[in-house]
């Protein structure tokens, strides 16, 4: 069978010799704007960034760097040096790409990025999130595992969908072995709170899980509540012990990725972080980075 390559889509030329740098750094934001649609660039934490899978699936947020921003232009347009009637092929030049960097990220234009989720969500107005990619209105990227198979969701649940609901809900938690009910509806509620978040105006409380005795499977329960919100397990990390300023770099970590689950595993002591305590109370978080006088500001 022969392979029938799709038509490149049409892309300005831009001329890289004998222009001011102003004038080549417009043209080259310019040609990232017309391209970005779908959008691959975002803005978050008032820098640009994107997003990136890794060897297993998993989604995150990186910041974008010159050799990133670089192929992103290369890919949105076609970069000449014109000299005595010659066209020269030539990569996008790094003054304008280090220029374009440089600027307020207000004049790039990109649409805000809150985090990326690999399962459906609910909208404010209560409408559903279930379109693979960038949704405007939540600013969330929907990137869900490869061959995950969601059923349509009705725009209007009757009262049978909500029972076929709550019997899946408890297919999943049914079979542990819970202290009392109040263990079990702070288990629902763990498991629809990735779910409702953007509804959710303000703070959500973390989540806290704990055992009589081990074999309990207290693990399971996470692992089972990761896979349906990821389609995968969840990367598990270790509480940093006492140490306030770890926890401070590793929440600050946690927050540029953008992921929707993150779990602290065998917790030894008691969970006192000033840090902690500050990210799970608090709208916006704010740090200083490794670059100096540089600072990271996200709203959660």
């Amino acid at each position: 069978m022969p392979i029938i390559s799709k038509p490149l889509p049409a892309r300005n030329a831009i001329r890289v010799n004998n222009k001011q740098l102003r004038c080549l750094s417009a043209e080259c934001l310019r040609a990232l704007i017309q391209s970005n649609d779908p959008p691959d660039l975002f803005v978050r934490g008032g820098e640009p960034v994107h997003v990136v899978a890794d060897e297993c699936g998993r989604m995150s947020i990186r910041s974008v760097t010159p050799t990133f921003l670089c192929g992103c232009l290369t890919r949105g347009a076609n970069f000449l040096y014109v000299s005595e009637g010659r066209r020269a092929k030539v990569s996008p030049p790094m003054g304008a790409i280090s220029d374009l960097l440089s600027r307020p990220i207000g004049e790039w234009g990109l649409p805000p990025l809150v985090a990326v989720t690999e399962t459906p969500l609910l909208r404010p107005d209560g409408s559903v999130v279930d379109a693979p990619g960038y949704d405007p209105s939540t600013g969330i990227v929907y990137a869900p595992a490869a061959g995950l198979r969601i059923p349509p969701f009705p725009a209007r649940p009757s009262s049978k969908d909500a029972r076929a609901a709550a019997v899946g809900i408890e297919d999943a938690l049914g079979d542990f072995p819970w202290a009392d009910e109040s263990s079990r509806a702070n288990a629902y509620g763990l498991l629809l709170s990735p779910l409702v978040r953007p509804v959710i105006r303000g703070c959500v409380p973390i989540a806290l899980c704990g055992a009589p005795q081990p074999g309990n499977g207290k693990g399971l329960f996470v692992e089972n509540v990761a896979i349906i919100h990821t389609g995968s397990s969840v990367a598990i990390r270790t509480a940093p012990r006492r140490d306030d300023d770890e926890w401070r770099k590793l929440l600050t970590s946690v927050i540029q990725a953008g992921n929707q689950l993150v779990v602290f595993d065998n917790l030894e002591d008691v969970l006192k972080s000033a840090a902690l305590a500050a990210v799970v109370t608090s709208e916006t978080w704010q740090d200083r980075l490794k670059e100096p006088n540089t600072m990271f500001t996200c709203a959660m």
